[in-house]
């Protein structure tokens, strides 16, 4: 009989059993939530930083828009022409015999072949005349 006791003695439980897996469940549902916390803050973060940079870029958009039409306003043939009628400079297009093109590579080379230094350093081109302009 004293054998029989001794292995009951071993298999019986003292104290509650079922606050382990319960405390482990409390644990996992607490982590869970803070974790969905977070995410859900980092989101928020992330969201507001988004608005403010679409903000900055709809901001820099409209003065890219504001610079180029002021830009396209100086460039206009009227606004220059009244510069230059301001400052007394005449100035017309240029006349079919005043059109030099270079239309390749072979171009290219003879200007470089056939150019010449200036007193003050600067280079010169002798290209000759195309066909197509006289």
């Amino acid at each position: 009989m004293r054998a029989k006791n001794r292995r009951n003695r071993r298999k019986r439980v003292h104290g509650y059993a079922h606050r382990v897996p319960v405390a482990v469940f409390v644990v996992i549902a607490m982590m869970m939530l803070i974790g969905t916390l977070w995410v859900k803050a980092s989101c928020d973060a992330i969201g507001m930083e988004i608005h403010r940079l679409e903000q900055v870029s709809e901001e820099l958009r409209e003065r890219l828009l504001t610079e180029e039409m002021k830009w396209n306003r100086l460039r206009s043939v009227d606004r220059i022409r009244r510069s230059l009628a301001s400052s007394g400079i005449r100035m017309d297009w240029p006349g079919r015999d005043q059109v030099v093109v270079l239309s390749d590579v072979r171009s290219w080379q003879l200007a470089d072949e056939n150019s010449t230094f200036g007193d003050d350093g600067d280079r010169y081109a002798g290209v000759g005349r195309m066909g197509g302009y006289e």
